[in-house]
């Protein structure tokens, strides 16, 4: 099989990428002018790993026409990862990206003459604000959403889901929760804004406050006791989508999939297992919402609003999951947070 990927010099992407390496004809990733020397050197020891230039948010994708037709002559099967995922960027920086950018991808897939399926990397976080069970064919619920991110997510996969009602492709959508690095001390960890790497850069820079909070016997913080943190180790989203990939696709036209450890933490046990970690001796609990919450998150030094990247009160069914990859060995939290916080101190 030959595989045109975009995304793929990504934290996700290039653990992906080198995972397939060994099982798949070529690699195609897709990659902007300006990281073209950083792509070379991550992919270097891989020869059927080839880098190609070009850009989502152009409506050619790939300005080589030479390439282009080599690409869209060989290549069977798409994977969509690239996107905006910084819950702070601006609402331009992800229309462009998430909704522009896979309308663009969605357009030049009708010039692959082999292709039979087209994956998609969508996130959980299209939940919103949702508080029921979300199921995996499910999206269009009457959420809101959180910031721009969420929202164009969420837009791009409604196009990615009427693309492929209308299209004779197997479609994959996949939905994985919020990245955790697990291998240990030196290992690399996702962007710092992203769901609990933002806290922990907060518990950093926290620690000339020590003495102050470990003098206190509770730190109230702004979370609902119900909500937990939906998350799944980097190996066992890359294991999940790796054997997708390879997987000879039959039964429905569209399917999706929720991508999430076995036994997500609470908000709670999360905070206080990341204190326990950065040497605060303090007990976390829930605060009820009160606009006394601004004050003490001004004077503990947090964001009002912090807890909301890293938290959910949906819960996600996992049944195609379930079905079609029955084998598969998710690592439970209780397992692998050890590993998961000793990344942390290293790296922080």
């Amino acid at each position: 099989m030959k595989l045109f990927i975009t995304g793929g010099t990504g934290f996700l992407g290039r653990s992906l990428v080198k995972q397939l390496a060994p099982q798949l004809k070529k690699i195609y990733v897709l990659v902007r002018k300006g990281s073209l020397a950083r792509s070379h050197k991550i992919f270097k020891d891989y020869a059927n790993v080839e880098i190609v230039c070009g850009d989502i948010t152009h409506p050619n994708i790939i300005t080589d026409e030479k390439k282009l037709k080599e690409v869209c002559t060989e290549v069977e099967s798409i994977f969509h990862l690239a996107g905006m995922c910084d819950p702070d960027a601006a609402y331009r920086d992800c229309l462009v990206a998430n909704v522009a950018g896979t309308q663009n991808m969605l357009s030049f897939s009708g010039l692959f003459k082999k292709l039979r399926v087209f994956h998609y990397m969508s996130t959980i976080s299209v939940c919103g604000n949702y508080s029921g069970t979300l199921k995996e064919e499910e999206l269009e619920l009457g959420q809101e959403f959180n910031n721009h991110y969420e929202k164009t997510k969420y837009d791009a996969e409604i196009l990615v889901r009427n693309w492929a009602f209308s299209h004779q492709i197997f479609t994959r959508i996949y939905r994985p929760g919020i990245l955790i690095g697990v291998g240990g001390p030196g290992k690399e960890v996702p962007k710092f804004n992203d769901g609990p790497y933002y806290f922990f850069e907060i518990l950093s820079k926290l620690k000339s406050k020590k003495l102050l909070l470990n003098t206190l016997k509770y730190l109230p913080l702004p979370f609902d006791k119900k909500s937990h943190l939906p998350i799944i180790p980097l190996e066992d989203c890359v294991d999940i989508l790796s054997k997708s990939i390879l997987k000879k696709q039959t039964g429905r036209k569209i399917k999706c999939y929720h991508l999430l450890a076995d036994d997500c933490p609470t908000v709670q046990e999360f905070m206080q297992d990341s204190f326990d970690t950065f040497g605060f001796s303090v007990s976390v609990i829930p605060l009820p919402p009160s606009k006394v919450n601004h004050v003490i998150m001004d004077k503990v030094g947090f964001p009002k609003d912090f807890s909301k990247s890293m938290s959910s009160q949906c819960l996600f069914d996992q049944e195609n999951l379930k079905k079609d990859f029955p084998r598969l060995n998710k690592t439970a939290y209780h397992h692998f947070k050890e590993n998961n916080f000793k990344t942390v101190v290293a790296n922080f």
